[in-house]
């Protein structure tokens, strides 16, 4: 039953924050968190699947709203404005916690981390609503959660120890596929753009996927 409830809920709460004039995902995670208190939907597998990819989907469907020479011309201004919406909080509040709260330091740093931080995946939606991504403020506050986000993984990597060999092969093959994934991808959609095989979907189901399967290895 809750394979058919969850995304009637989603659909609901999705069309109530477009009359409302709210951005999607804020209100969508409001009502999961009502309602998995108030009636206990079990989790349901595959939709933890779709839930991730549709992250992911949603991520790179970002990455594509990005214009390179808005961001190449302030990255300065995007990397001060997230290492500063990042830091000055997660050293106020992870003191604050340490000195006054009685946890141990890395539980300190957790809640640090987890006040702190934001999500591209929340940002974006919500910059796209405002029509805020055409703009130079629009592009200079997403990049500067992307800082955010990426500090905040760093963060729990580095509190938690949770290095291994799996985070040492993610990283280089992200800055393998960082420099070579454009090119490989030009040759396919120039050699098979139009084709019914569907070549260049496929390809980018590839790279996401895979991109999903190597960060759950590494946690």
């Amino acid at each position: 039953m809750n394979e058919l409830i969850i995304p009637l809920l989603i659909v609901i709460f999705g069309i109530i924050s477009l009359e409302m004039g709210m951005a999607t995902p804020i209100l969508e995670i409001i009502a999961g968190l009502i309602w998995e208190n108030a009636f206990h939907l079990s989790d349901v597998p595959w939709m933890d699947f779709m839930a991730n990819f549709g992250i992911l989907g949603l991520m790179f469907f970002a990455g594509l709203e990005v214009d390179k020479d808005i961001l190449r011309r302030n990255a300065g201004k995007g990397t001060v404005l997230g290492l500063v919406s990042y830091l000055a909080p997660f050293t106020i509040i992870s003191s604050t916690s340490f000195l006054l709260l009685p946890c141990e330091l890395e539980t300190a740093a957790l809640i640090g981390i987890s006040l702190s931080t934001t999500s591209v995946a929340l940002v974006y939606p919500v910059l796209k609503n405002l029509k805020l991504l055409d703009c130079e403020i629009g592009q200079v506050i997403f990049a500067g959660s992307i800082v955010v986000d990426a500090l905040s993984m760093i963060s729990l990597t580095i509190v938690f120890g949770s290095i291994t060999y799996w985070t040492i092969i993610f990283f280089i093959l992200t800055i393998l596929f960082i420099y070579h994934a454009p090119r490989v991808g030009r040759l396919l959609f120039k050699r098979y753009r139009g084709n019914l095989a569907e070549i260049e979907l496929k390809f980018l189901f590839l790279i996401m996927i895979s991109l999903t399967f190597f960060s759950d290895r590494i946690g």
